[in-house]
């Protein structure tokens, strides 16, 4: 689920003050995107990820003083490619042994302006865009079933539109970012 509000930038302050914090981030960096689903793992550190478990328990023993939880993005970044009117699905799973669990859909990225800010002589300068979902609902939930945060995720990515070889979409990084309330 999106939800309203500002994405998260490395380093950037909440508004109480408190700067993102990276979770972890896949391993594979220039990940292509084509006709066929991807998929790519995050690696999640474990000092990052206790912070938002005991923000998530926190939450739910303050709900009558409205204390917010962390909010927790995933964050595709530097994706460069020549196809702006590419939209792609967003899943996420928790890997449980060799097997994901069942998969959650967590959003939908549309590539809008994607030629422009790939265009190294533009104003992007070739850094391409970078797209944030919120996943703190997807990540509540399986602080439900879990009171510790998974080791790893995978992160899957299906086409919903036409999308060629020739587009050479990629994406740089795939990151997962938290934020205090």
């Amino acid at each position: 689920m999106l939800r309203g509000g500002p994405s998260p930038a490395p380093g950037a302050m909440s508004p109480q003050g408190a700067p993102a914090e990276l979770l972890g981030a896949s391993e594979v960096q220039g990940l292509a995107l084509g006709s066929q689903p991807v998929t790519a793992t995050l690696k999640v550190s474990s000092a990052p990820a206790q912070r938002v478990s005991s923000s998530l328990t926190r939450s739910r023993a303050t709900s009558q003083t409205h204390e917010e939880p962390d909010r927790v993005f995933l964050r595709l970044e530097n994706i460069r490619g020549d196809n702006g009117s590419a939209l792609f699905d967003v899943y996420l799973a928790q890997e449980s042994g060799q097997q994901p669990t069942s998969q959650a859909h967590v959003g939908v990225i549309s590539l809008f302006g994607l030629e422009q800010a790939s265009d190294p002589g533009g104003p992007h300068g070739g850094q391409g865009l970078t797209k944030a979902i919120e996943i703190t609902d997807f990540v509540d939930a399986l602080h439900l079933t879990s009171e510790t945060f998974p080791d790893t995720l995978q992160v899957r990515i299906v086409p919903r539109s036409d999308v060629r070889h020739e587009d050479r979409i990629t994406v740089g990084q795939i990151s997962l970012y938290r934020r205090g309330a």
